[in-house]
């Protein structure tokens, strides 16, 4: 996979290429960690692979935290 510069990934949360578990996507974003991740499925899921994500932590726009996951390039 190709790493992606900061630049790359705020560029894929603007364009929406990004995963999030909450159900609505703040208008602001205060990045406060980003890092390597490997998210997986629930426990009682087998997966062969796991694919690797930049999980970006941070703060939202009403001060809620918020989690992204965007993915690399391949």
């Amino acid at each position: 996979a190709k790493l992606k510069t900061s630049k790359d990934i705020i560029r894929d949360l603007r364009n929406r290429n990004a995963w999030t578990w909450r159900q609505s996507v703040p208008t602001s974003l205060t990045v406060t960690n980003c890092v390597l991740a490997y998210p997986q499925g629930n426990s009682w899921l087998y997966q062969q692979y796991v694919w690797p994500f930049y999980m970006v932590t941070g703060t939202g726009s009403g001060g809620n935290p918020v989690t992204f996951f965007v993915p690399l390039e391949w």
